[in-house]
């Protein structure tokens, strides 16, 4: 397996990273035996407080297994048995900013041309959230929904797309399941 640490960021609805030396990986390449365990300790380079929560994302690849590596000579020169398979996982890692740390979502509504209900929300805040179903309601009732784990991160926008009834209008009642419980909002106006 092999370590690499990125810088995340959240630009026009898609995740971006960068290459980063602010976390340290150790170790950054390691086996793991059959039934075996590794630990995998993760460090900050500068430990000064910062204003806003920094975002992560550690990569653990596994490293493509070289022919021969465990069936033996023979059975590597009869070439690859199948199809090989990489693990790759990004794992989120989060440094709290300095003081108060909370996300604070701003969101807006805008009818689009095909009559699909785009909801953004951007994270005005100093930390992250993460919201797993954003509902659009009417009383109690659940019109549309949008169910994709979705991580806002400080300063960042997301958006999602839903199909909504002919002739529904503002105001928008919008429910999201977060990592910090239920978020309700009422949109009163759509975005230009």
């Amino acid at each position: 397996m092999q370590a690499s640490v990125n810088a995340w960021s959240i630009r026009d609805n898609e995740e971006h990273y960068a290459a980063t030396t602010a976390l340290i990986v150790s170790p950054p390449v390691f086996q793991v035996a059959p039934g075996k365990s590794q630990i995998v300790r993760i460090g900050l380079s500068d430990s000064a407080p910062k204003g806003v929560e920094q975002s992560f994302r550690v990569f653990l690849e596994q490293a493509p297994a070289t022919p021969g590596d465990e069936r033996g000579a023979d059975a590597a020169a009869r070439g690859p048995r199948g199809v090989q398979m990489m693990l790759r996982l990004g794992i989120p890692v989060f440094v709290k900013a300095a003081g108060v740390s909370s996300s604070k979502l701003v969101w807006q509504a805008k009818r689009l041309a095909d009559g699909q209900l785009q909801i953004t929300a951007e994270n005005q805040g100093n930390a992250h959230t993460k919201i797993s179903r954003l509902m659009l309601m009417d009383k109690d009732k659940v019109i549309a929904t949008a169910e994709q784990l979705s991580y806002l991160l400080p300063g960042s926008r997301r958006h999602w797309m839903l199909d909504v009834p002919v002739g529904m209008a503002a105001p928008y009642r919008i429910k999201a399941e977060a990592k910090d419980g239920v978020l309700e909002t009422t949109i009163t106006h759509s975005a230009p």
